[in-house]
């Protein structure tokens, strides 16, 4: 990571020292993501929350910097991932239970489900189906 000039030096060192807490923040945080959301966004959010957190710590408030860092982290992931996300909520319920049918359909035919199977684990008609995924492939 890059920073600039003016960066103190007491701020440059918390950020150095640091920057693996934003790889293990993201792992925590990625579990409750589908896989398609890129990993690597997820960091340069993260790292930049270290940066913002290392620049507002206040070390006589007697809180650890590591734990005062990683709700920075955290909150610069969530905040990034909503802000890259225009679905509507009933959407991505949706689409999580959607993929939730469908991995729990692989697992016990050991093969991904056909479009009929996930239909009437859905309590769907296959056209329904087509008019959800369409849905949700739209938002």
């Amino acid at each position: 990571m890059t920073m600039r000039a003016g960066t103190d030096p007491k701020t440059r060192e918390l950020i150095e020292q640091h920057l693996p807490l934003v790889r293990h923040v993201v792992f925590q945080v990625a579990v409750n993501f589908p896989r398609h959301v890129d990993r690597e966004e997820l960091a340069t959010a993260g790292a930049l929350g270290l940066v913002e957190a290392a620049k507002r710590y206040e070390e006589d408030r007697g809180v650890p910097f590591d734990r005062f860092a990683a709700q920075r982290i955290r909150g610069a992931i969530l905040d990034a991932v909503r802000a890259a996300d225009w679905a509507p909520r009933s959407v991505r319920n949706l689409a999580r239970r959607l993929e939730s049918i469908e991995q729990r359909l692989a697992s016990s035919l050991g093969r991904m489900p056909s479009a009929m199977e996930t239909a009437e684990a859905l309590g769907v008609t296959e056209a329904e189906l087509r008019r959800l995924q369409d849905k949700m492939f739209r938002s």
